[in-house]
């Protein structure tokens, strides 16, 4: 398991927990290049906590110098690779889309890493299974890379051994726009589970009719 992790200028320090990998929430808020990064990614977490699992996050007492070389107990928050993604998710620099990108790399590799090869059966689509779904919803519009666009639909397709939703959208002047099709990617999810993928498809279509959708 990778022991020291950087991204750009941002030495992480690591914390090992039931094999997950946890990074320093002050070094994720530097990565994220805010000027206070304690708070910003505090807020972050404070405003969001509802979408955090158990996993995602915990609380480490680290003894660090005090006042006259003496040692004291200081409580650090640090967030898993899945939390930090989160956080980058939220955040709103320049540089989080970055940084979410840099995480799921390092993500694919842990997993790759710490997994043995395991062969699972294909999904067998069944024959009455609808796998596109189509709704008008072209009221709803939010920003998306400083453009605004309008969700129209959202396809979902098992593919191999798992089930792929992609969602789809139109900038203003009705031209189609594609999102990506890379798991992190703005409006594309991924799962073996179709009750799982549903659960993430309605949270995504939540965000989009909040216009709290952040790229």
């Amino acid at each position: 398991m990778t022991s020291a992790l950087t991204f750009q200028n941002t030495n992480f320090d690591v914390v090992e927990r039931n094999n997950q990998i946890y990074l320093d929430a002050y070094q994720i808020g530097t990565a994220l290049g805010y000027t206070d990064p304690r708070t910003a990614v505090r807020k972050i977490f404070n405003r969001n906590k509802d979408e955090f699992t158990n996993g995602m996050t915990m609380t480490v007492n680290l003894t660090v110098n005090g006042i006259n070389n003496s040692l004291r107990s200081k409580s650090t928050r640090f967030f898993s690779l899945r939390g930090a993604h989160l956080i980058a998710m939220f955040a709103r620099t320049s540089i989080a889309k970055q940084f979410r990108k840099w995480v799921l790399d390092i993500l694919d590799k842990e997993t790759q890493a710490s997994l043995p090869i395991q062969p699972r059966p294909i999904i067998k689509q069944q024959p009455n299974w609808p796998t596109s779904f189509r709704t008008e919803w072209d009221l709803s519009s939010f920003n998306f890379f400083n453009n605004h666009i309008r969700y129209i639909a959202f396809d979902i397709e098992p593919i191999a051994n798992r089930y792929c939703a992609c969602f789809r959208f139109k900038d203003e002047l009705g031209n189609l726009i594609h999102v990506g099709q890379r798991l992190g990617d703005a409006g594309y999810f991924e799962s073996s589970d179709i009750e799982e993928l549903w659960v993430m498809v309605i949270k995504y279509c939540a965000l989009c009719n909040a216009k709290a959708v952040y790229f």
